[in-house]
């Protein structure tokens, strides 16, 4: 288990320091406590955008190529990504190149050159990326559920943004967007791996001198008052119908988050899942079949998908909400329990073997939550769930008029499917 140690600077920025043993690599990670739901409808995509333009040449790498060979003359790897709530940058490399992490990720952080040319044509990328996703059922049915379980709030907004959305935005736009949400404060700094907290803070003391300004972080607070099942039933010619199927449950701070990890693995959180075994293995309805838990800061939700015979699935759909019902109704055994429980804990170990790994999970919980679990506290409180505690999210969580249902096939009846879930 890794033991951590938090730190302070004076300008606000909080780092985070993650010794791991047996490992001769280490990765620096700056993450950003912002994401596409902070966006005005003017610039939505914007948060993704910023990743893509961070890799585009600062004032002391002018060419993309330049950061990019760097990171390569040294064996190392790079790379960002955006969510709703975070935005992260890192770099991994050997232990010896700590200093070169920090240089690079500060001066993309800080001297970016938002270049018009290069937003011109990165437009362009990101414009194929989102048709890209778009023509992925299987992504694209994700985006149309939180779309549906979030309504018309930036919550419920792709992260990517939308074609005309993108097109418009301009240089000025990044700069105060920057401004707006880069602030110490704001920002997360971790390093996990063959390291220390002297150097640490020495380097984050010398690269990353930003100036505090006043918190003017906002977005807008999610509640959902669902009084019914919803639907979402988009056309498409398939060969195979993808469906996301689920309802509201927990925020990241929420008491019985882990339990309803617990439930969701429990449904479909491997090969031996409910689900797993009631739509794959005994029926053939599909290749991928599972069942996640999502939080956000102020909401969240457990979901099924999976993608299923198109001539079948109104089947596949009866048998998960039956799977949700027999969670409501009966307590899981102390012997299914444990051995879900065993699954979470051993795959939650295995994703602390990874630098990577582990500077992103330390990183996105301070920023996210405030504080840091350690694994030995996070093993605790799984340990503790049992089965009262998921038969009662379960009958929090499966009620009828909380169901929300995202399918993308050949189906333009949304009837039948709405007689479904009111069954």
């Amino acid at each position: 288990m890794h033991k951590h140690e938090i730190i302070t600077l004076k300008n606000g920025l909080r780092l985070v320091v993650v010794p791991m043993k047996g490992v001769e690599s280490v990765t620096v990670m700056i993450g950003a406590g912002v994401g596409s739901r902070y966006e005005t409808e003017k610039i939505r995509g914007i948060s993704h955008f910023l990743e893509h333009m961070a890799f585009k040449g600062t004032i002391k790498r002018p060419k993309p190529i330049d950061i990019s060979s760097e990171v390569d003359q040294v064996g190392g790897n790079f790379n960002a990504f955006t969510g709703k709530e975070f935005t992260g940058f890192w770099i991994k490399a050997g232990s010896k190149h700590l200093e070169l992490g920090f240089d690079i990720l500060s001066d993309m952080l800080k001297n970016s050159l938002f270049d018009k040319g290069e937003i011109e044509k990165e437009k362009k990328v990101i414009i194929e990326e989102i048709r890209m996703y778009e023509d992925l059922p299987m992504a694209k049915v994700g985006w149309n559920f939180e779309k549906l379980i979030f309504g018309k709030t930036p919550l419920g907004e792709v992260i990517t943004g939308t074609e005309k959305t993108v097109a418009s935005i301009l240089r000025k736009d990044f700069l105060d967007y920057i401004n707006k949400f880069y602030y110490p404060s704001n920002l997360v700094l971790c390093a996990a791996g063959k390291v220390n907290s002297v150097d640490v803070e020495r380097f984050a003391k010398k690269y990353f001198d930003i100036k505090e300004h006043k918190k003017i972080k906002t977005y807008v607070s999610q509640e959902i008052l669902q009084t019914e099942p919803k639907l979402d039933i988009f056309f498409k010619k398939t060969e195979q119908a993808h469906l996301v199927l689920g309802a509201p449950a927990y925020s990241y701070s929420h008491p019985k988050r882990y339990t309803s990890l617990v439930l969701a693995a429990v449904l479909g959180g491997g090969m031996s899942s409910r689900l797993f075994s009631e739509l794959r293995g005994k029926h053939g309805l599909g290749y991928y079949v599972r069942c996640d838990s999502e939080n956000y800061s102020d909401t969240g939700y457990i979901e099924a998908d999976a993608g299923v015979d198109v001539n079948r699935i109104d089947l596949a759909i009866k048998l998960i909400l039956n799977e949700f019902e027999k969670t409501v109704q009966k307590r899981v055994s102390d012997k299914e329990l444990k051995k879900t429980k065993e699954m979470i804990k051993g795959r939650f170990l295995l994703g602390l073997e990874s630098s990577s790994a582990v500077s992103e999970s330390y990183c996105r919980k301070l920023s996210l939550e405030g504080k840091i679990k350690t694994p030995k506290e996070i093993l605790k409180i799984i340990d503790g769930v049992g089965s009262d505690d998921v038969q009662g999210v379960a009958k929090e969580t499966f009620t009828k008029n909380k169901m929300n249902l995202a399918v993308i096939g050949p189906y333009k009846d949304k009837s039948r499917f709405k007689k479904l879930l009111e069954a």
